[in-house]
């Protein structure tokens, strides 16, 4: 399915936001946001 710009825009934003969020002690709601983050660098090199 495709979005729009606008849309995926806000999406990377917000998830941008994500692991701070965790590293500063909140609860997100997947509980290994950085093992993810690293992983999909690690894949699509981005």
């Amino acid at each position: 399915m495709r979005i729009n710009g606008a849309l995926e825009n806000e999406i990377t934003e917000k998830a941008k936001k994500v692991p701070a969020l965790q590293r500063q002690g909140h609860k997100v709601i997947f509980p290994d946001v950085l093992r993810i983050k690293k992983a999909l660098l690690e894949k699509y090199g981005v």
